[in-house]
Protein backbone atom coordinates (compact mmCIF):
# COMPACT_ATOMS: atom_id res chain seq x y z
CA UNK A 1 0.00 0.00 0.00
CA UNK A 2 0.99 3.37 -0.54
CA UNK A 3 2.15 5.87 2.11
CA UNK A 4 -0.22 8.67 2.49
CA UNK A 5 1.39 11.55 4.57
CA UNK A 6 -0.21 14.72 4.20
CA UNK A 7 -4.09 13.65 5.56
CA UNK A 8 -6.12 15.52 8.10
CA UNK A 9 -6.05 13.77 11.65
CA UNK A 10 -9.42 12.83 11.44
CA UNK A 11 -9.16 11.48 7.64
CA UNK A 12 -5.63 9.60 9.10
CA UNK A 13 -7.69 7.84 11.85
CA UNK A 14 -10.18 6.66 9.25
CA UNK A 15 -7.94 5.40 6.70
CA UNK A 16 -5.86 3.82 9.28
CA UNK A 17 -9.07 1.58 10.39
CA UNK A 18 -9.73 0.32 6.82
CA UNK A 19 -5.96 -0.44 6.02
CA UNK A 20 -6.12 -2.49 9.40
CA UNK A 21 -9.80 -4.09 8.41
CA UNK A 22 -8.13 -4.72 5.01
CA UNK A 23 -4.83 -6.83 6.40
CA UNK A 24 -7.52 -8.48 8.87
CA UNK A 25 -9.45 -9.75 6.09
CA UNK A 26 -6.30 -11.08 3.52
CA UNK A 27 -5.65 -13.11 6.75
CA UNK A 28 -9.06 -14.65 7.19
CA UNK A 29 -8.41 -15.49 3.18
CA UNK A 30 -4.95 -16.87 3.72
CA UNK A 31 -6.00 -18.83 6.79
CA UNK A 32 -8.10 -20.69 5.01
CA UNK A 33 -4.93 -22.52 2.88
CA UNK A 34 -1.77 -20.90 4.53
CA UNK A 35 -0.13 -22.33 7.67
CA UNK A 36 0.30 -19.71 10.17
CA UNK A 37 2.63 -19.46 13.20
CA UNK A 38 -0.22 -18.64 14.90
CA UNK A 39 -3.46 -18.40 13.14
CA UNK A 40 -4.75 -14.98 13.41
CA UNK A 41 -8.16 -15.59 15.04
CA UNK A 42 -6.39 -18.23 17.58
CA UNK A 43 -3.93 -15.40 18.19
CA UNK A 44 -6.35 -12.78 19.44
CA UNK A 45 -8.58 -15.44 21.35
CA UNK A 46 -5.41 -17.01 22.90
CA UNK A 47 -4.20 -13.00 23.65
CA UNK A 48 -7.46 -12.45 26.60
CA UNK A 49 -5.63 -13.45 29.71
CA UNK A 50 -9.10 -14.45 31.59
CA UNK A 51 -9.33 -16.80 29.25
CA UNK A 52 -6.04 -18.41 29.42
CA UNK A 53 -6.32 -18.86 33.17
CA UNK A 54 -9.96 -20.32 32.64
CA UNK A 55 -8.84 -22.86 29.92
CA UNK A 56 -5.26 -23.68 31.80
CA UNK A 57 -7.42 -24.51 34.84
CA UNK A 58 -10.08 -26.72 32.78
CA UNK A 59 -6.83 -28.36 31.80
CA UNK A 60 -5.40 -29.33 34.63
CA UNK A 61 -2.85 -26.90 35.82
CA UNK A 62 -2.90 -25.75 38.94
CA UNK A 63 -3.73 -21.24 38.88
CA UNK A 64 -3.09 -18.34 42.06
CA UNK A 65 -6.45 -17.71 43.53
CA UNK A 66 -7.59 -14.53 41.10
CA UNK A 67 -9.70 -11.59 40.99
CA UNK A 68 -10.39 -9.49 38.16
CA UNK A 69 -12.43 -6.12 39.19
CA UNK A 70 -12.36 -2.96 39.29
CA UNK A 71 -14.13 -2.88 42.47
CA UNK A 72 -12.55 -0.95 45.40
CA UNK A 73 -14.42 -3.45 47.76
CA UNK A 74 -14.02 -6.51 46.02
CA UNK A 75 -10.08 -5.92 45.93
CA UNK A 76 -9.70 -4.84 49.21
CA UNK A 77 -11.95 -8.16 50.73
CA UNK A 78 -9.30 -10.23 48.19
CA UNK A 79 -6.26 -8.91 49.76
CA UNK A 80 -7.88 -9.21 53.24
CA UNK A 81 -9.00 -12.88 52.83
CA UNK A 82 -4.89 -13.74 50.46
CA UNK A 83 -2.63 -11.25 51.95
CA UNK A 84 -1.38 -9.74 53.63
CA UNK A 85 0.59 -9.21 50.02
CA UNK A 86 -1.34 -10.10 46.64
CA UNK A 87 0.18 -9.37 43.16
CA UNK A 88 -1.59 -6.82 41.00
CA UNK A 89 -0.88 -7.05 36.79
CA UNK A 90 -2.22 -5.57 34.22
CA UNK A 91 -4.49 -6.80 31.07
CA UNK A 92 -1.49 -5.30 28.80
CA UNK A 93 2.01 -3.99 29.96
CA UNK A 94 1.82 0.27 29.43
CA UNK A 95 5.27 2.56 29.21
CA UNK A 96 4.96 5.94 30.27
CA UNK A 97 7.19 9.04 28.75
CA UNK A 98 10.75 8.58 30.51
CA UNK A 99 10.22 4.47 30.68
CA UNK A 100 13.19 2.30 31.11
CA UNK A 101 12.21 -1.28 30.11
CA UNK A 102 15.07 -2.60 31.73
CA UNK A 103 13.89 -1.37 35.70
CA UNK A 104 10.21 -0.77 37.20
CA UNK A 105 10.02 2.66 36.29
CA UNK A 106 7.17 4.07 34.37
CA UNK A 107 6.59 0.46 33.08
CA UNK A 108 3.05 -1.36 34.85
CA UNK A 109 4.73 -4.34 35.37
CA UNK A 110 3.42 -6.94 37.67
CA UNK A 111 3.75 -5.81 40.99
CA UNK A 112 2.96 -6.52 44.90
CA UNK A 113 0.50 -4.56 46.65
CA UNK A 114 -0.75 -4.67 49.82
CA UNK A 115 -4.33 -2.64 51.65
CA UNK A 116 -2.36 0.60 52.05
CA UNK A 117 -2.26 0.06 47.84
CA UNK A 118 -5.26 0.11 47.48
CA UNK A 119 -6.22 3.69 49.68
CA UNK A 120 -7.39 5.36 46.37
CA UNK A 121 -10.93 4.17 45.03
CA UNK A 122 -10.47 6.03 41.86
CA UNK A 123 -7.24 4.47 40.55
CA UNK A 124 -8.77 1.07 41.45
CA UNK A 125 -12.18 1.78 39.85
CA UNK A 126 -10.28 3.94 36.57
CA UNK A 127 -8.24 0.70 35.56
CA UNK A 128 -9.58 -2.97 35.54
CA UNK A 129 -6.89 -5.02 36.53
CA UNK A 130 -5.35 -8.67 37.47
CA UNK A 131 -5.68 -9.24 41.51
CA UNK A 132 -3.55 -12.62 42.28
CA UNK A 133 -2.90 -14.76 45.54
CA UNK A 134 0.84 -13.82 45.95
CA UNK A 135 3.02 -17.46 45.83
CA UNK A 136 6.18 -18.13 47.95
CA UNK A 137 8.17 -19.02 44.81
CA UNK A 138 10.90 -20.60 44.34
CA UNK A 139 11.54 -19.48 40.95
CA UNK A 140 9.72 -18.54 37.47
CA UNK A 141 9.85 -20.43 34.20
CA UNK A 142 9.63 -20.09 31.18
CA UNK A 143 8.61 -22.78 28.58
CA UNK A 144 8.67 -22.29 24.88
CA UNK A 145 6.06 -24.77 22.99
CA UNK A 146 6.14 -25.67 19.32
CA UNK A 147 4.58 -28.59 18.45
CA UNK A 148 4.88 -31.16 20.83
CA UNK A 149 8.19 -29.97 22.14
CA UNK A 150 9.48 -27.52 24.30
CA UNK A 151 12.71 -25.86 26.18
CA UNK A 152 11.81 -24.75 29.46
CA UNK A 153 14.15 -22.68 31.68
CA UNK A 154 13.94 -21.80 35.29
CA UNK A 155 14.53 -17.73 35.97
CA UNK A 156 15.80 -16.41 39.25
CA UNK A 157 15.92 -12.76 39.05
CA UNK A 158 18.70 -11.36 41.10
CA UNK A 159 17.66 -8.10 42.83
CA UNK A 160 14.30 -9.17 42.97
CA UNK A 161 13.55 -7.92 46.30
CA UNK A 162 13.84 -4.35 45.13
CA UNK A 163 12.16 -4.81 41.94
CA UNK A 164 9.03 -6.60 43.40
CA UNK A 165 7.84 -9.98 41.75
CA UNK A 166 8.19 -9.48 38.17
CA UNK A 167 11.44 -10.81 37.00
CA UNK A 168 11.85 -8.63 33.90
CA UNK A 169 11.85 -5.14 36.34
CA UNK A 170 15.39 -7.31 37.86
CA UNK A 171 18.58 -5.76 37.10
CA UNK A 172 19.41 -9.41 36.51
CA UNK A 173 18.48 -13.01 36.13
CA UNK A 174 20.08 -16.26 36.11
CA UNK A 175 18.95 -18.66 33.26
CA UNK A 176 19.02 -22.64 33.77
CA UNK A 177 17.92 -25.20 31.56
CA UNK A 178 14.79 -27.52 33.16
CA UNK A 179 13.13 -29.93 32.36
CA UNK A 180 9.31 -30.63 32.99
CA UNK A 181 7.76 -33.27 34.43
CA UNK A 182 5.71 -35.05 31.67
CA UNK A 183 2.56 -34.55 33.29
CA UNK A 184 2.80 -30.48 33.71
CA UNK A 185 3.45 -31.04 29.65
CA UNK A 186 0.48 -33.36 28.18
CA UNK A 187 -1.83 -30.25 30.14
CA UNK A 188 0.49 -27.70 27.67
CA UNK A 189 -0.20 -29.72 25.27
CA UNK A 190 -4.03 -29.65 25.86
CA UNK A 191 -3.74 -25.93 26.75
CA UNK A 192 -2.57 -25.40 23.49
CA UNK A 193 -4.58 -27.50 21.78
CA UNK A 194 -7.80 -25.93 23.44
CA UNK A 195 -6.42 -22.39 21.92
CA UNK A 196 -5.58 -23.50 18.24
CA UNK A 197 -2.00 -22.68 18.92
CA UNK A 198 0.94 -23.75 17.20
CA UNK A 199 3.53 -22.05 19.63
CA UNK A 200 3.52 -19.97 22.56
CA UNK A 201 5.75 -18.66 25.35
CA UNK A 202 4.27 -19.97 28.56
CA UNK A 203 5.23 -18.59 32.27
CA UNK A 204 4.68 -20.82 35.74
CA UNK A 205 5.97 -19.60 38.76
CA UNK A 206 7.39 -22.39 41.29
CA UNK A 207 6.54 -22.39 44.77
CA UNK A 208 9.29 -23.87 47.52
CA UNK A 209 7.54 -27.01 47.55
CA UNK A 210 8.21 -27.42 43.66
CA UNK A 211 4.64 -26.94 42.76
CA UNK A 212 3.90 -24.88 39.50
CA UNK A 213 1.30 -22.60 39.16
CA UNK A 214 0.31 -21.01 35.64
CA UNK A 215 0.43 -17.30 35.07
CA UNK A 216 -0.41 -17.02 31.06
CA UNK A 217 0.41 -17.58 28.21
CA UNK A 218 1.56 -15.01 24.96
CA UNK A 219 1.81 -16.43 21.68
CA UNK A 220 3.96 -14.67 20.43
CA UNK A 221 6.38 -14.23 23.96
CA UNK A 222 10.11 -13.49 23.26
CA UNK A 223 12.64 -16.39 23.92
CA UNK A 224 16.05 -15.79 22.21
CA UNK A 225 16.77 -13.64 25.48
CA UNK A 226 17.27 -17.34 27.44
CA UNK A 227 19.37 -18.75 24.52
CA UNK A 228 21.90 -15.43 25.52
CA UNK A 229 21.55 -16.13 29.10
CA UNK A 230 22.51 -19.33 29.02
CA UNK A 231 24.45 -21.68 26.63
CA UNK A 232 22.43 -24.77 27.20
CA UNK A 233 19.28 -22.64 25.79
CA UNK A 234 19.52 -23.26 21.84
CA UNK A 235 16.70 -21.56 21.25
CA UNK A 236 17.17 -20.41 18.29
CA UNK A 237 17.86 -23.39 16.38
CA UNK A 238 14.53 -24.92 18.25
CA UNK A 239 12.51 -22.40 16.88
CA UNK A 240 14.31 -22.42 13.25
CA UNK A 241 13.35 -26.23 13.14
CA UNK A 242 10.06 -25.83 13.96
CA UNK A 243 9.33 -23.35 10.97
CA UNK A 244 10.60 -25.38 8.95
CA UNK A 245 7.80 -28.01 9.15
CA UNK A 246 5.42 -26.40 11.69
CA UNK A 247 2.84 -28.18 12.83
CA UNK A 248 0.83 -29.06 16.02
CA UNK A 249 2.52 -32.49 15.21
CA UNK A 250 6.47 -31.21 15.32
CA UNK A 251 8.86 -32.98 17.14
CA UNK A 252 12.52 -31.91 18.00
CA UNK A 253 15.47 -34.58 17.67
CA UNK A 254 17.80 -32.39 19.26
CA UNK A 255 20.09 -34.89 19.39
CA UNK A 256 19.92 -35.74 15.81
CA UNK A 257 20.48 -32.21 15.01
CA UNK A 258 23.51 -31.17 16.69
CA UNK A 259 25.61 -30.65 13.62
CA UNK A 260 23.40 -27.72 12.41
CA UNK A 261 25.20 -24.83 13.80
CA UNK A 262 22.51 -22.60 14.14
CA UNK A 263 22.97 -20.55 17.11
CA UNK A 264 22.85 -16.71 18.42
CA UNK A 265 25.92 -15.89 18.70
CA UNK A 266 27.22 -17.14 14.86
CA UNK A 267 23.89 -15.08 14.07
CA UNK A 268 25.36 -11.56 15.60
CA UNK A 269 28.50 -12.06 14.03
CA UNK A 270 26.71 -13.00 10.50
CA UNK A 271 26.83 -9.87 8.12
CA UNK A 272 22.80 -10.54 7.74
CA UNK A 273 22.85 -9.20 11.44
CA UNK A 274 25.08 -6.29 10.67
CA UNK A 275 22.50 -5.38 7.82
CA UNK A 276 19.21 -6.11 10.45
CA UNK A 277 20.52 -3.40 12.67
CA UNK A 278 21.08 -1.06 9.58
CA UNK A 279 17.71 -1.02 9.26
CA UNK A 280 16.63 -1.03 12.45
CA UNK A 281 18.33 2.58 12.78
CA UNK A 282 15.90 3.78 9.49
CA UNK A 283 13.48 4.36 11.81
CA UNK A 284 12.82 7.39 13.71
CA UNK A 285 11.81 5.61 16.60
CA UNK A 286 12.41 2.03 18.56
CA UNK A 287 9.97 -0.32 17.57
CA UNK A 288 7.98 -1.70 19.76
CA UNK A 289 4.94 -0.65 22.59
CA UNK A 290 3.58 2.93 22.09
CA UNK A 291 4.37 5.09 25.15
CA UNK A 292 1.87 6.47 26.81
CA UNK A 293 2.04 10.45 27.55
CA UNK A 294 2.92 11.75 31.15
Amino acid sequence: MSHVSNLSSGDLRYADAEARLYLKSLHMLASKSAVWVNDPTSQWVADHKLLQLDVARKCGLTIPETLASNSPLEAREFVKEFGPYVVFKPFEIGMWGNADPASSRFVSYAAKLDISDLADDISIIASPGIYQECIDKAYDVRVVVAGQSYLAASISACGSGEYGVDWRAAPTAIVERIELDKSIFEKIVDLMTDLGLLTASIDFVVDKKGDFYFLELNEAGQFLFLEDASKNLPTLRFFSAFLRSPSKNFRWHEAAETAVDISLPNFYASPEFSDYQEVLQRFDKPVGRPLLQD
